[in-house]
């Protein structure tokens, strides 16, 4: 998230004229007055909320911890407290600033170890706002001799880098930013970053070899234009194919730097392979959709033909068996025709044969 990203304006603390208005920005998580105000009065209104926090992380961020990435889980509820506090004296932050405003926190908690191990390295005396606690913890954990020796080292290994993540109190990423095009948001090329870093007003350069990089950097942007391209982070990209790569490093930009200023790049790329992914999912299961919709019509329509020819054949066998029930019929009514007439046949001739004798015996008198 960049400087000019994550604007929300809100009425000056009181104290001030209560129609100035004044900026969260970003990731800075610093208050600065509207663009139409003075340098002067920009940093009078920043100053009250940077002291706030000062103030913050002196009572409640606790200083026996290594890191302050490790503060929460070393002090759970930390994090916490301190937003309830700097909610209270700033109501009209809302938790869309939490990040940027942690993130403030946390400066000004490394700014206030950094001076006091300063202190200790110099005097020796322990200021009257730690607690002795507290001071003897750090010199025990964090600012003994090999603490110091290690240190010592990291400093001279440092100091050989051809190129620092920050130039004074701005990071690579933050001058990368701020060189971004501010119609298409397009970010520079690691040539523009490299001049706009080491470059004077005067065209000569602040570092011996700035001239040599700066060719080596043309070079390498006309041989490799479509890997620089093709990469997640070209920027990146771009200065360690002149710069040379290290592992778990990022040339000129620093992995936390890179994290910070291409999270938008990376939420992007995210979101887009998501998208794809959910298209491509959502493709496939369309066709197994379209697969089974048109199996299912199949098999309907086969079990419609089935149906149809078990009904035509019902319907055949029914007729079948009515015109046999008719058949039966007439035959029996036949049959019966036929035994009632032999029957009759037989009545018949019994009553001739019966009339005959009878007629034969008698004789007449004289």
């Amino acid at each position: 998230m960049t400087s000019r990203d994550n604007l929300r304006i809100r009425p000056e603390m009181e104290g001030f004229d209560s129609s100035t208005q004044v900026l969260i920005v970003g990731d800075l998580a610093v208050l600065q007055l509207t663009r139409h105000l003075q340098n002067s009065e920009q940093e009078a209104h920043a100053s009250i909320f940077k002291s706030e926090v000062t103030v913050c992380v002196r009572q409640e961020a606790p200083l026996k911890v290594k890191k302050w990435k490790n503060i929460e889980k070393a002090f759970p509820g930390t994090l916490s407290s301190i937003w309830t506090l700097l909610k209270g004296k700033f109501p009209e932050i809302s938790l869309d600033d939490y990040e940027c405003v942690i993130a403030q926190v946390e400066r000004q908690y490394n700014i206030r170890r950094y001076n006091l191990y300063r202190t200790y390295r110099t005097t020796k005396v322990r200021p009257i706002h730690v607690a002795p606690e507290d001071w003897q913890w750090l010199i025990d954990n964090l600012w003994s001799d090999e603490q110091f020796q290690r240190s010592k080292q990291n400093s001279i290994n440092k100091s050989k880098q051809e190129m620092k993540s920050l130039v004074g109190t701005k990071s690579i990423v933050q001058i990368a930013s701020e060189l971004r095009n501010p119609e298409t948001g397009a970010w520079p090329s690691a040539v523009d970053v490299w001049s706009a870093i080491y470059m004077k007003a005067n065209g000569t350069w602040s570092i011996p070899n700035g001239a040599e990089i700066l060719n080596n950097l043309e070079e390498a942007a006309e041989t490799h234009k479509e890997r620089i391209a093709a990469a997640p982070i070209p920027l990146a990209e771009h200065f360690a194919l002149v710069l040379g790569r290290k592992p778990n490093h990022s040339r000129g930009v620093g992995i936390g730097a890179v994290n910070q200023g291409a999270q938008e790049r990376y939420r992007i790329h995210a979101r887009a392979e998501a998208a794809d992914q959910r298209a491509s999912d959502a493709q496939n299961q369309a066709a197994a959709l379209a697969e089974e919709v048109e199996r299912l019509t199949e098999a309907n329509n086969q079990l419609r033909d089935e149906l149809r020819f078990q009904r035509e054949e019902l319907n055949s066998q029914k007729k079948t068996v009515e015109e046999q029930s008719v058949d039966m019929e007439r035959l029996m009514d036949q049959k019966l025709e036929e035994t009632m007439n032999r029957m009759m046949a037989r009545m018949g001739a019994a009553g001739a044969a019966s009339s005959i004798p009878s007629s034969s015996t008698s004789t007449p008198t004289n």
